[in-house]
């Protein structure tokens, strides 16, 4: 594995990890994980201290990583057209 692909995993780990930490502290406090559920608490604590919508910053990170993998051809997946 090259350090680029290293640190592409990296990254895609760690968009992950901030996606299931952000999960967690919703289940924690026993709120609603649906954007558009009605709210029944902020937490303003751990992750979202750093961030306001840590799962937005989690699929942010996970997905720019994947397509710039794309991009240079390190993955399998296929165009969805061929226009």
């Amino acid at each position: 594995m090259t350090y680029f692909e290293k640190s592409c995993a990296r990254m895609l780990a760690t968009g992950f990890g901030i996606m299931m930490r952000a999960w967690w502290l919703f289940r924690q406090h026993q709120t609603a994980i649906c954007p558009t559920a009605e709210t029944t608490l902020l937490i303003t604590d751990d992750i979202h201290a750093f961030t306001r919508n840590p799962m937005y910053l989690g699929m942010v990170l996970m997905l720019s990583e994947s397509r710039y993998l794309r991009g240079r051809g390190l993955t399998t997946s296929r165009p969805l057209s061929t226009r």
